[in-house]
């Protein structure tokens, strides 16, 4: 991570704070930043969850959308997905409607990997249906040589008809 560049001053304090994702945080920042041309992104502080989120939105007037980064070799489980789903819905609840009133269970149901976008197709969800059905969070994964992979992350059982193409 270079400490000179211009965007630097936004994560630093975070990246001091959570070393572990220091280099997933500064490299996804950069891309969905600069790459992606993402509008008002500014990093979370999820104390709870030992980690940060960024938010902002893919296009100017779009929902805001949520970005956990990560490197290739962080060990994770389905329950730390969960516990970041509910810190960020807890901070956001508008971003993160409740579940369907279908469902019999308080609890949130478990979360679903489905595909992996295209870093150039990287938006919100198309449909205000789909996105009240299903909340997204992007997992970005940065490999040592700082390429970045997108995958989304939803909670509940996601069906193939959903994943977009």
């Amino acid at each position: 991570m270079s400490v000179s560049h211009p965007l630097a001053p936004a994560i630093l304090p975070f990246c001091q704070l959570y070393p572990h994702q220091a280099p997933s945080l500064f490299q996804s920042f950069l891309d969905i930043n600069l790459a992606q041309a993402w509008k008002d992104v500014k990093v979370i502080d999820l104390p709870e969850c030992q980690c940060v989120a960024l938010a902002g939105s893919p296009k100017a007037g779009s929902p805001q959308s949520f970005v956990l980064p990560m490197s290739l070799t962080t060990p994770t489980s389905l329950a730390e997905f969960s516990s970041i789903f509910t810190a960020l819905s807890t901070r956001y609840p508008s971003s993160f409607p409740p579940s369907s009133p279908s469902s019999p269970s308080s609890t949130p149901p478990p979360l679903a990997e489905s595909s992996s976008p295209s870093p150039a197709t990287l938006s919100a969800p198309s449909t205000e249906s789909e996105e009240a059905q299903t909340p997204t969070i992007y997992l970005s994964i940065v490999e040592k040589d700082s390429s970045v992979v997108y995958y989304v992350l939803r909670r509940g059982v996601v069906s193939p008809k959903e994943v977009p193409e």
